[in-house]
């Protein structure tokens, strides 16, 4: 990779035609590192509503003169079935200078771990974040995020708690009252009641 930096030129005419040997050749060996990188480089994404986690282990700065030569380096996915296996060796190149992260994002909020040359926690999520000390055999991290809760949950909490069955044993009086509040009153289900008293077998009889 030092080679490629060193071989690295800053401009790049518009036609093929006007290159020069030096950024063919650099253009060659960009495409040579192409197979090798694809063998090591990872893009994990995974989404769970809100919530959207990324892990990546690549170059960027190989990516980037990629893009500079107009190499595709475009998404190209197809739907899979899951378990998905596929038969592969994976092996990180030591001709990249690799760069590790996992990012999550959640309520537009991001917390990303880095490892490159050094170890970084980053985060704009509230919460309480533990690492490693030098006891540890391997590098640890924790991260406990505060979640707000939405509004009305104490009243859904409350709601639940109430039409429990374990509940209702214990409290019948209360599963009532409660059951009874919330069935609202309809007067076409009180009209017949009242049809069916008074003409029930007393139409004859005015005393009744």
């Amino acid at each position: 990779m030092m080679l490629l930096k060193i071989l690295r030129p800053a401009d790049i005419p518009n036609r093929k035609t006007n290159w020069g040997y030096r950024v063919r050749f650099y253009h060659w060996l960009l495409l040579r590192l192409l197979p090798v990188y694809r063998k090591s480089a990872i893009s994990d994404t995974l989404n769970l509503g809100e919530t959207q986690i990324i892990h990546n282990v690549r170059d960027y700065w190989y990516e980037q003169e990629l893009q500079r030569f107009h190499i595709d380096t475009a998404q190209h996915l197809e739907q899979q079935n899951a378990p998905y296996n596929l038969k592969r060796k994976y092996r990180r190149s030591s001709l990249f200078s690799w760069s590790e992260s996992l990012l999550i994002f959640h309520n537009g909020k991001s917390y990303n771990i880095k490892r490159f040359d050094n170890y970084t926690i980053e985060t704009e999520l509230e919460g309480k974040l533990k690492g490693s000390c030098a006891k540890d055999f391997i590098l640890r991290s924790e991260f406990v995020a505060k979640v707000a809760k939405p509004q009305g949950s104490s009243a859904n909490e409350e709601t639940l708690t109430i039409a429990h069955p374990d509940n209702e044993r214990k409290n019948p009086t209360r599963q009532r009252v409660f059951v009874k509040d919330n069935i609202p009153s309809s007067p076409h289900n009180v009209e017949p009641m009242a049809e069916m008293v008074k003409y029930q077998g007393f139409e004859e009889n005015n005393v009744f």
